[in-house]
């Protein structure tokens, strides 16, 4: 006999079931690398945020400073800084301008809504309320019109100037002249 034959006979065979428990073991191990690569892919996906399903639909944010309803308001994903600050209803002296007012918002964001400095000026003469008044720092002579209401006989022409109030200032709104006040009726046919 050849060599190949003899170390192929002095070899021990295995019997059927020694055969079968060795596929057991390897079935069983392959079954378990299986599983083990399976979960650890599902929590990265779900340390990542990846699944759409597990991203929260709805959130709370919580808003602060110039608005009428402050506190912690629930908004949907997707929703930006100013919408969430027109829900708490910003007060007329909110400082709007430095917000991002694209910006996404996230679950648990604090939003501060800054109020203007304000100064106060006092306004005396042809107005319907004379007195103290707050305005916003910054506001111009020609922006007062929004803050007062003149009286028919107040001469508006004396506001109509592009300067910055100062706080404390004292604003004279004088009486129409008689001249003037010819041609503004003529004007409105009054």
């Amino acid at each position: 006999m050849n060599e190949a034959t003899l170390s192929q006979s002095n070899q021990p065979k295995l019997a059927i079931h020694e055969w079968l428990a060795v596929m057991t073991i390897i079935s069983f191990l392959l079954t378990l690398t299986g599983i083990s690569i399976f979960f650890s892919q599902d929590t990265e996906s779900i340390k990542s945020g990846s699944p759409h399903y597990l991203k929260p639909q709805e959130f709370e944010v919580l808003i602060e400073g110039a608005v009428q309803n402050p506190g912690p308001i629930k908004v949907k994903a997707g929703t930006t800084r100013m919408e969430a600050i027109e829900m708490a209803k910003p007060l007329p002296e909110a400082d709007l301008r430095k917000i991002k007012a694209s910006s996404k918002l996230r679950n648990g964001q604090i939003i501060k809504v800054p109020a203007k400095e304000m100064i106060e000026i006092s306004i005396i003469g042809e107005v319907k309320t004379p007195g103290k008044l707050s305005v916003p720092k910054g506001t111009r002579l020609q922006e007062l019109g929004n803050y007062i209401t003149l009286r028919p006989d107040a001469d508006s022409a004396k506001i109509r100037k592009k300067r910055r109030l100062k706080a404390g200032e004292e604003v004279v709104i004088p009486k129409m002249k008689a001249k003037r006040a010819g041609r503004k009726e003529a004007h409105t046919g009054t």
